[in-house]
């Protein structure tokens, strides 16, 4: 197939997928009528207004099984301090500072002038109370007890044989954005149960690193845990999350004041430790699950001030021409996009089938029609995205991986040394079968369009490919990573951090969260772990994958970046997955409602599209992160960062 085939084929499937927004056609709208500094008094109730889901359940107690509180988690709950995880930057919330001390401990201060949605202080019996209920988080790993030095101060007993550095000490800590969301005397009978438990078993020691190093250093609170205390433990949990308590258990900026099915109204926290002097008195949340096209015309029609995303071009320039008030900012999303094989199936087993597919692809014309902010990646899956492993790889050693091409002809020809063979249009494989593919894909408009160019550019090669769209994420997912699962490959966010920027963010995401489960990775019959062995670009032997994660938090530097570097050139050599192109999000603002939006009247002087997406260390490459509330929160509205246009 030519390569102006695809390119076309995509041109029409952008036409035919686009969102029509209230019935206007695609158009350019100008910048903005009246100077950003101008007063315009446009929002004198002082209101924000945006969208989100939320579930009856999930509003009684946040850690019921299965629910969603939606904007009261994304506005009211908060931890110790909230990362940026794309700036690496912090805003320090219920702890003012963590000390990190020589000798393998470090002392959390806590603010004095904390309080619960109920007045009473916030505590260090808190944060004990938290770290017991959610005993296998991620810092709980590194950690073997926390200790109440006085009301306002816990101290932290590292694991001596897998201590952190100090800054990987503090992004643990900065990960549990939902801290503040186990009162102590509120949920007493449950922490107290728990931290029994936990304080029952036994250290583990030097012997039992020794049989079983894998297994024990990953230990929470560095205990030996046995079947009956797991059992124990989900005793207790399922009691806490069964309970009701009369109030929302939270510390954040925003309270709950009501709510129905279909809207929420969050109230500003007159109690909250900062000056909130200058923040939305209220914010009105609109429930609208899984209807994009709804969100879009309030966008258009002024209902609402803000929502987080990045559509297609021509929704952006749609909406923003209906709305002369509306602006949309992109920033970058620390993600890929493209296709995760699933190495259960016989096809992916070749290793010249896995190199084929990494040719058969346009993905310039992928990128343009799916995300044309975007940038394209010419990479197989890495773990991490490009831009990420150049700055975190030693130069050399990125400078080794293989870069791709679209090059259908090259495909052919591995695809015929695999042992296939191609008869009347169509590729059949080692077996003589013919090759018919199951992709899965996302119920969202990003991964849908993805999924129908590589539908149609895999049926014009040859493989005929059916579609399955998963109902929504969970079911996507559950579906791609469960035993002899109906589809043969997804396409989806691979090489995400949704943590913290640092080489472990990476790393969390795609071993512990997704990818490795939709590729089904094999894992060890001993420890049950990733079992996978690794080329080091430097030619000098292999390394263990998980063996080169656990040590990532401990080391910094050099050892770092050769790691990182062991890590993403030896996955890379597997071609497991394809990387489409590395990802934008974006958000969108009322600029007549809302103050304190960088560079407005700069950067809308000819377009309220603002295009430009600046990148680590550019000019408001701060600014831009802050806006989207996935990687703040609460933070800047507390801080007063945005606030009212009144």
């Amino acid at each position: 197939m030519r390569k102006h085939s695809v390119a076309l084929l995509a041109a029409i499937l952008v036409i035919a997928m686009l969102f029509i927004v209230s019935g206007c056609n695609p158009s350019s709208p100008g910048g903005l009528s009246v100077d950003y500094n101008e007063p315009l008094g446009q929002n004198q109730d002082r209101t924000l207004r945006t969208v989100g889901t939320w579930t009856k359940t999930g509003i009684v107690n946040h850690w019921h099984g299965g629910t969603d509180a939606g904007p009261m988690i994304m506005y009211g709950v908060e931890g110790l301090l909230q990362h940026v995880r794309t700036t690496n930057t912090y805003y320090w919330q219920l702890a003012e500072s963590i000390e990190h001390n020589d000798d393998s401990t470090s002392l959390i201060h806590l603010r004095q002038n904390a309080k619960w949605h109920d007045g009473t202080p916030f505590t260090a019996k808190d944060v004990i109370a938290y770290y017991a209920i959610d005993y296998q988080n991620d810092v709980c790993k590194y950690y073997t007890q926390l200790e109440e030095v006085d009301e306002h101060t816990v101290k932290v007993y590292w694991k001596t044989y897998r201590e952190p550095t100090d800054e990987a000490k503090t992004a643990l800590f900065s990960c549990d954005t939902k801290l503040g969301s186990v009162q102590y005397d509120e949920f007493k009978t449950y922490v107290d149960q728990a931290l029994e438990v936990i304080y029952s078993l036994e250290l583990v020691d030097a012997t039992d690193l020794e049989e079983d190093y894998g297994t024990n250093i990953v230990q929470p609170f560095g205990r030996k845990w046995n079947s009956s205390a797991s059992a124990q433990m989900g005793e207790i949990l399922n009691g806490m999350r069964s309970y009701e308590p009369d109030w929302f258990v939270a510390t954040g900026p925003y309270k709950l004041d009501r709510y129905t099915e279909t809207e929420m109204i969050l109230v500003k926290n007159e109690d909250y430790y900062l000056d909130n002097s200058q923040a939305f008195d209220k914010i009105y949340v609109y429930q609208t699950p899984n209807n994009v096209n709804l969100i879009y015309s309030m966008l258009a029609n002024n209902d609402i001030d803000y929502f987080d995303g990045a559509p297609l071009a021509e929704t952006i320039e749609d909406i923003l021409a209906e709305n002369p008030n509306m602006v949309h900012y992109k920033m970058i999303d620390q993600n890929s996009c493209g296709l995760i094989f699933n190495l259960e199936k016989e096809i992916w087993q070749n290793d010249k089938v896995r190199e084929a597919f990494q040719y058969i692809f346009d993905r310039d014309a992928i990128k343009n029609m799916a995300q044309p902010y975007g940038a394209t990646s010419w990479y197989s899956m890495l773990t991490m995205t490009k831009s990420q492993a150049e700055i975190l790889m030693f130069p050399e050693d990125f400078a080794k991986l293989k870069q791709y091409s679209y090059n259908q002809e090259k495909a052919a020809q591995l695809l015929q040394e695999a042992g296939w063979s191609r008869r009347d249009g169509k590729w059949y494989d080692q077996n003589g079968r013919r090759v018919d593919l199951t992709l899965g894909v996302e119920n969202n408009t990003l991964m849908v369009n993805m999924g129908q160019v590589v539908q149609s550019t895999l049926d014009l090669f040859g493989i005929t490919t059916t579609i399955k769209i998963g109902e929504n994420w969970n079911t996507w997912f559950s579906t791609g990573r469960q035993e002899n699962s109906i589809y043969d490959f997804v396409v989806g966010v691979t090489d995400a951090n949704s943590y913290f920027t640092h080489p472990y963010g990476f790393m969390r995401h795609f071993f512990d969260v997704l990818d490795a489960h939709m590729l089904h990775l094999p894992t060890s019959d001993v420890t049950g772990r990733w079992q996978l062995t690794l080329t080091r670009p430097d030619g000098m032997g292999t390394v263990d994958l998980m063996d080169e994660i656990d040590k990532l938090l401990m080391i910094e530097g050099d050892e770092l970046a050769e790691a990182v570097g062991n890590i993403v050139y030896g996955f890379s050599q597997y071609n497991f997955g394809v990387q489409f192109f590395e990802n934008v999000t974006g958000s969108f603002f009322n600029a007549s409602r809302v103050w304190g939006l960088p560079a407005v009247n700069e950067l809308c002087a000819e377009t309220r599209n603002i295009t430009y997406i600046p990148q680590v260390g550019d000019e408001y490459f701060d600014e831009f992160a802050d806006l989207n509330s996935w990687y703040t929160q609460g933070s800047v509205l507390a801080r007063g960062l945005l606030y009212p246009r009144a």
